[in-house]
């Protein structure tokens, strides 16, 4: 390899946080204009996007976890 692990992991994690916050970002954009203009819930809103903060604080979380499960996996 041309560079150690670390920045190949790096690199990875990186891009993984950034692409799963533009989905996530797009998907909240849909629910936002159907939770404003489509069905004009009576729910708070915060109860509505609680699922997606969740998914955003957790998200870096479980993959440095599975990062190193897979790194620390290979090495016997």
């Amino acid at each position: 390899m041309k560079y150690p692990l670390r920045v190949y992991v790096f690199a990875f994690f990186i891009s993984y946080i950034f692409s799963n916050i533009a989905i996530l970002g797009i998907f909240s954009l849909i629910k936002l204009y159907f939770y404003f203009f489509k069905y004009k819930m009576g729910i708070p809103f915060l109860n509505f996007m609680l699922e997606d903060l969740r998914f955003l604080l957790f998200m870096p979380i479980i993959t440095a976890l599975a990062i190193m499960v897979m790194y620390f996996g290979q090495r016997r």
